[in-house]
């Protein structure tokens, strides 16, 4: 038994607090991607995706890097797709535009770019909530608040 991975794994501290971490953070995220938004009648959007006969590509598509959040309309709906998009816009800026290349390519301009990467999935993410908003409003009897911009 001493030789149980398992518990030698339990034993180390520092390796007993990440594993730890690690669950509590797939716990949230769990809990975050079936809470659905508020506002959402969670019963039309049921309806609506089981009434779609092949299924939607776009819902599927999004579904597929949400883990299931996005035909749920849950909080974590977005999942990490704005990042990613984030990314790919500032990989293709820093080949089209040579003066921020130059940037990444100096003393901490890796971190300089990352940080821009951050700042702008802030953005990237404002953008792609307003096109689920719109997505969720042309879904009958989804949104039940009268005031969009409430929602």
């Amino acid at each position: 038994m001493a030789n149980n991975p398992i518990v030698n794994m339990f034993k180390v501290k520092e390796l007993r607090e990440r594993i730890l971490f690690t669950f509590i953070v797939l716990a949230v995220y769990r809990f975050g991607s079936v809470l659905t938004i508020p506002g959402i009648n969670a019963q039309a959007l049921t309806a609506y995706f089981e009434s779609l006969t092949k299924g939607n590509a776009f819902v599927d598509y999004m579904d597929f890097f949400a883990g299931g959040a996005f035909s749920n309309f849950s909080v974590f709906m977005l999942g990490v797709m704005p990042y990613i998009s984030t990314q790919i816009i500032m990989q293709l800026a820093l080949i089209i535009f040579p003066s921020l290349k130059k940037i990444a390519q100096e003393d901490g301009g890796q971190k300089k770019v990352q940080s821009w990467t951050r700042i702008g999935t802030v953005f990237v993410c404002l953008i792609q909530s307003l096109a689920v908003v719109a997505y969720a409003q042309s879904i009958p009897n989804a949104v039940i608040i009268s005031n969009i911009w409430l929602f």
